[in-house]
Parts: C-alpha cells; structure tokens; sequence
C-alpha cells in the first residue's frame, strides 16, 4: 500500500531527479527512490515513519536528509536544491576491489556522500 508518493525535479535542467515513493508490504515501512544515479530500496525505521511522509509532503528535504541521507540523494543540503543525477559531478569510491561509497559535487560546487 503506497503511503506518499512524489517526482522531484533538478533545479538546473528540470528533468526527473527523484521519484520517490513510501509503501507498507507485509507490515514494514519502505521506501523506493528511482530516476537518480542508483535506485534505493531500503526499509524505514519504524520511529522515521510518521516524520519521514510528513517532511516529505511538505518539501522539508532538509529534515529527511538528515533522518538518512539516503532517502534525499538529489538533494544539496548546502544549497537547498534538487539536482538530477546528470548535474552532479558524481564520483565512486572503492575499498580495494569492494564499492564503498558515491560522492557528489552539485552545480553549484558543494560535496556530499550521495550513497553508502
């Protein structure tokens, strides 16, 4: 059963950056984000869930990015904008032969960890 569902758009390009969606299967709170550089499946602590959809209807991307940064990739917390995974400059990171992590500069030169 969905529980929030919403498109976001780059602020330089205006093309799909996030397409997130929030669902309960078999119990369990979980989110989906498409349309960015990797997709995210992953499960919602139960104590995020009300806050989580609330932030997220809101546009409060700020206070999701820090509940996980995970569950906001596209979103610069520096410059407050959204970007499409086509305006980050986005760089991988490997431990030895393992991937460890994707890391991001949006357009407007600010770095984050985009995934772990």
């Amino acid at each position: 059963m969905s529980l929030f569902k919403r498109k976001y758009y780059c602020h330089q390009c205006r093309d799909i950056c996030g397409d997130v969606t929030v669902y309960e299967e078999s119990g369990i709170t979980k989110i989906n984000i498409l349309k960015f550089s990797q997709e995210l499946y992953a499960n919602v602590e139960p104590k995020d869930v009300k806050d989580l959809i609330a932030y997220y209807k809101i546009d409060n991307l700020i206070r999701i990015y820090e509940i996980d940064k995970e569950f906001a990739p596209f979103f610069c917390p520096e410059c407050y904008e959204s970007y499409c995974s086509n305006c980050w400059d986005r760089m991988m990171t490997f431990d030895e032969i393992y991937y460890d992590a994707e890391y991001g500069v949006c357009p407007k030169g600010h770095r984050r960890m985009l995934f772990d």
